[in-house]
């Protein structure tokens, strides 16, 4: 897998030519089973054969459990600066609900491990909307967060993906069902707490101190190209999106045999302006009513303006001269302003 990853960024290299590389990420997946002379190999591959930045913000996705001082001493000489940590609670009952493989013991050890070994940009995953999750206990693992040495959160509302265990439990009546109720409460009260810390609210489930926001995530948020390589990675150069099949001995057997592992899809205009929007309305940045003017000569404020006002009514939206911007009230019904602002 690391010699076809490898392979993959130096065959992949001309799709960014001319461009500097600002952010490397390692997640969507367990990285942390990387040795450190596999990582070196990755790294050393992107080093050579892309123009990189000096100091690129480079994260590395972590379980709590693998957040051992010997790992996390190897990551940071490895050149990773930025960690993700995936909490999601600090109660045991919840992590165990959920299935995950660290305790709560781990879950405050490798945060404040990671801290001390010279990590200066954490975030911790967090979950809401749990429906055997007290309020209380929720009330909790914010606190909780506020207490450790972190400078970003990213909260996600708990979704029951059909397939997986859970999906089986609750439709079997073992598990409760969710309640979307309960998990607007929670996120309101997270916003109010984000708020009373004077840290801020920059993407719908993104948080952090000090405008230290994820640079990745901020490039990708704002359509930046960007290069995705290994299974289920996925690829944007700005009119074309693409995506590497999901399964490891596929991708593996087929990048061997010198056949296509990967799906593409050409952008359309109306796909474009789409995007924009639902990616916009998630930021504290909004839509930028120029770009689409610009770029795609779409008028927007003509075209769906009694929908805006509409919104803007409800106090979900404000407009600016150039910019449309959901409220912090808003937020919580991203998915359905942005699907009544999409054009065909």
């Amino acid at each position: 897998m690391i010699h076809a990853l490898a392979e993959e960024l130096v065959q992949r290299k001309s799709e960014l030519t001319g461009q500097k590389i600002e952010t490397i990420y390692f997640g969507g997946g367990t990285p942390s089973v990387l040795e450190e002379s596999e990582l070196q190999c990755i790294l050393d591959t992107i080093y050579t054969h892309y123009d990189v930045i000096d100091q690129p913000e480079t994260t590395f996705e972590a379980n709590p459990d693998d957040c051992s001082e010997d790992n996390l001493a190897t990551w940071y000489r490895s050149g990773i600066n930025r960690l993700s940590i995936g909490v999601q609670s600090f109660h045991q009952h919840d992590l165990t609900w959920m299935n995950r493989s660290h305790n709560s013991i781990q879950a405050f050890a490798a945060i404040e491990d990671a801290a001390r070994i010279g990590f200066k940009d954490i975030n911790m995953d967090l979950i809401y909307g749990v429906p055997s999750m007290p309020k209380e206990v929720w009330k909790n693992n914010v606190k909780h967060a506020f207490e450790l040495p972190i400078n970003h959160i990213s909260a996600y509302s708990l979704t029951v993906e059909e397939g997986t265990a859970l999906h089986h439990f609750v439709k079997a009546g073992k598990a409760k069902p969710l309640n979307d109720e309960k998990a607007a409460e929670e996120f309101a009260y997270f916003q109010a707490q984000i708020n009373a810390h004077g840290w801020q609210q920059y993407e719908i489930s993104n948080y952090c101190k000090s405008e230290n926001y994820a640079v990745h995530n901020t490039n990708y948020w704002r359509q930046k190209p960007y290069l995705g390589i290994g299974p289920s990675a996925h690829s944007y150069d700005g009119q074309i999106r693409r995506w590497n099949v999901a399964n490891n001995a596929i991708y593996l057997r087929k990048r061997a045999a010198g056949e296509a592992y990967f799906e593409t899809e050409q952008l359309s205009r109306s796909d474009n302006i789409n995007e924009r929007i639902m990616v916009g309305l998630r930021t504290k940045w909004g839509v930028d009513i120029t770009v689409l003017s610009a770029e795609f000569e779409c008028e927007i404020m003509e075209k769906s303006g009694e929908v805006i006002d509409t919104f803007k009514q409800k106090g979900w939206l404000t407009v600016g001269k150039d910019r449309i911007v959901l409220t912090p009230e808003g937020m919580a019904y991203a998915d359905h302003i942005a699907s009544e602002l999409f054009v065909d």
